[in-house]
């Protein structure tokens, strides 16, 4: 969603920000135009040029490099893969695209997997800890979501194995 404030927007204005990008107008005053965008997964990356129009007159404004659109991140691998329930592991998580911006990403494994400790260490790897005490024995798919909305899934990337009963 993008705010974009100037003068003289229509009620009927229209937002471009080109191919592989769509655009939903929502709110909109003679200064403020609120924008949903959803961007196609295989868009190409790099600035685009934002094009409005008033339709009734024909009024046409444009603004480059309006937004970037950055490359969709990407999963590899969870190593390790597997860990004990009730214990926590220390995991690497490797793919591409990763935003090392200072934010960090959301990382879910499931509601019953607490992910601690998470440390972008460049575009391809990050670490973090798992808190496995409340987890649930069996494969957890990890979704990765970087600060810009942009998020991959990976399918069976963890398995939590059932603890080892403790007969004291």
């Amino acid at each position: 969603r993008v705010t974009i404030t100037g003068t003289g927007f229509q009620n009927d204005v229209t937002a471009d920000f080109g191919a592989d990008v769509t655009e939903t107008v929502g709110s909109r005053t003679a200064t403020d135009i609120v924008v949903d965008l959803a961007v196609a997964l295989a868009a190409p990356t790099g600035a685009r040029t934002l094009t409005l129009t008033n339709l009734a007159d024909g009024g046409r404004s444009q603004l480059e490099s309006a937004i970037y659109v950055t490359p969709a991140p990407t999963l590899t691998d969870v190593t390790p893969n597997i860990g004990e329930q009730g214990t926590s592991i220390d995991v690497t998580i490797r793919g591409a695209e990763f935003q090392n911006d200072g934010t960090v990403p959301a990382i879910n494994f499931g509601a019953d997997i607490t992910v601690n400790n998470i440390v972008v260490a460049s575009g391809g790897i990050i670490t973090a800890t798992l808190d496995l005490s409340a987890a649930n024995p069996g494969q957890h798919a990890l979704i990765f979501t970087n600060e810009d909305g942009g998020s991959v899934t990976l399918n069976n990337a963890f398995n939590v194995v059932a603890g080892v009963a403790n007969l004291d």
